[in-house]
């Protein structure tokens, strides 16, 4: 009797000391964990689990997430090209560069990376000016001061960004045309287009020099 009560005490002991992590007891110091067996889905420990905490740095996640749903909706491919600095390159990937496509007449920092021929320098560029079907029979390019036309630039450049409202991407940049349509096309179009040089009026440089 004493050998079965003794048997059962250890074996409750043992119970109670075994934790959702098969038996290895680990020393955390964070206030929430969970780890589970990835293919059985299975909790292996669990500490905290539901309590509601500040989320912790999701970027990476996010990037990877976004970059699946991109090759599996046909946006981006494995083999395609997309861009970051080489400094950032040298610190070990935790910082990345995006930018809009970039004014040839800047000599901006964009356009230095997308022409570098360091190794290192990986780069992602959507150009519409690429896709045959943003081109008329003659093989011109679409129209950007074409509204139609436009508009399917657009949905193009767009694809891969479904919370993106292209008809608020539409108003902005006919806006902007009445101003600055290079700019414009540029910004939302996505195309490498020289910006209108708006510090001077047009004609005034030519007007104060005509007949010279």
């Amino acid at each position: 009797m004493k050998r079965a009560v003794g048997f059962l005490a250890a074996l409750v002991l043992t119970v109670g000391l075994v934790r959702p992590c098969w038996g290895v007891e680990l020393t955390l110091t964070s206030h929430a964990a969970l780890l589970m067996e990835k293919t059985t889905g299975q909790v292996l420990y669990a500490r905290n689990e539901h309590e509601q905490l500040e989320p912790a740095s999701v970027t990476k996640i996010m990037t990877l997430l976004l970059t699946m749903d991109a090759i599996d909706s046909g946006a981006l491919a494995y083999d395609d090209v997309v861009t970051v600095s080489a400094n950032a390159a040298g610190m070990g990937g935790r910082t990345h560069f995006w930018t809009n496509a970039y004014d040839p007449g800047e000599n901006s920092y964009a356009q230095q990376q997308f022409e570098t021929s360091a190794s290192d320098v990986w780069i992602f560029y959507r150009n519409p000016d690429l896709n045959p079907d943003l081109r008329h029979k003659d093989g011109t390019p679409y129209s950007f001061n074409n509204r139609r036309e436009r508009r399917k630039i657009l949905e193009w450049v767009y694809a891969g960004s479904p919370w993106v409202p292209l008809d608020s991407v539409e108003a902005e940049a006919e806006a902007l045309m009445e101003k600055d349509p290079a700019q414009a096309e540029r910004f939302f179009g996505n195309r490498m287009v020289q910006g209108g040089g708006a510090w001077l009026e047009d004609g005034l440089w030519e007007s104060c020099y005509a007949g010279q």
